[in-house]
């Protein structure tokens, strides 16, 4: 799904003056949902930012269809600007912009995985990020205690190893 600013559609903004959020939802949920709930949709109109939200649960969500979805974006409009790409995303989503981040971070500007799950990640992660410096944010919230704490009440150690890596 596609939030692209007015001025982007008519063709007044000028090239490379717009960001681009990747908008990455948790399995079982709505991407259009997503946008909505998380202030996005409302930040992207008061802000002319450009928002890609991909249905990820109907997709191949490895971080190459991503990446393409991203380079699509950039090609169509060429008013975003690709040095200010972003991923964000929760559970699953998080899991995605983590990778993206640490796959590709010559492609985005900062990436923020809240409450990401632990999956396996890929060979290919990480190589790269001795050459970039890619701002990150992880969050969890107290629902996602059980995933992502301790029960010592400190974060777990799969969470802290991908602190650690960034």
């Amino acid at each position: 799904y596609e939030y692209v600013p007015e001025k982007v559609l008519s063709g007044v903004a000028l090239d490379n003056t717009v960001p681009l959020v990747l908008c990455l939802e948790g399995m079982g949920d709505d991407p259009r949902l997503f946008v909505e709930e998380t202030g996005l949709l409302t930040l992207a109109e008061d802000n002319a930012i450009a928002l890609v939200a991909p249905d990820i649960q109907n997709m191949d969500q490895s971080t190459e269809t991503l990446t393409a979805l991203v380079r699509w974006m950039l090609e169509r409009y060429p008013a975003l600007d690709e040095r200010r790409v972003y991923a964000f995303g929760y559970s699953t989503g998080g899991y995605l912009a983590d990778c993206l981040g640490s796959c590709y971070p010559e492609m985005f500007a900062a990436v923020a995985p809240f409450a990401p799950t632990n999956y396996r990640f890929p060979d290919n992660e990480g190589v790269k990020m001795d050459k970039y410096d890619v701002p990150v944010i992880f969050c969890t919230s107290s629902y996602d205690e059980r995933r992502l704490i301790g029960k010592c009440g400190h974060i777990n150690e799969a969470f802290s190893n991908r602190i650690a890596m960034w």
